[in-house]
């Protein structure tokens, strides 16, 4: 999630931190969305369906 708030890029992290890339991308999205759900701005595929 941190390289969202620095704005790193995936190379970048992986570089740094001698992660491989797929790894990185996971936890960027797993971050993203725990991110959005906090917010509330995250849509349900159950809401999605029923409208």
């Amino acid at each position: 999630m941190m390289r969202f708030v620095y704005g790193l890029s995936i190379n970048h992290v992986s570089d740094r931190i001698h992660y491989q890339k797929n790894v990185i991308v996971d936890d960027s999205q797993s971050g993203l969305l725990q991110f959005a759900n906090a917010l509330s701005i995250l849509a349900l595929k159950e809401q999605e369906i029923s409208a």
